[in-house]
């Protein structure tokens, strides 16, 4: 996912990595001014 981000044009980083718990982290990617995109890892 973030391999996919940084080759976007213009590369995207991640905005926020949220921790849910030991185990799972939500990462946060701005894609334009109203949207955004929310992957779930674990």
């Amino acid at each position: 996912m973030l391999a996919w981000a940084r080759a976007l044009t213009p590369p995207r980083a991640p905005e926020a990595i949220i921790t849910q718990d030991e185990y799972t982290h939500d990462v946060v990617l701005a894609l334009g001014p109203a949207r955004w995109l929310a992957f779930d890892t674990t």
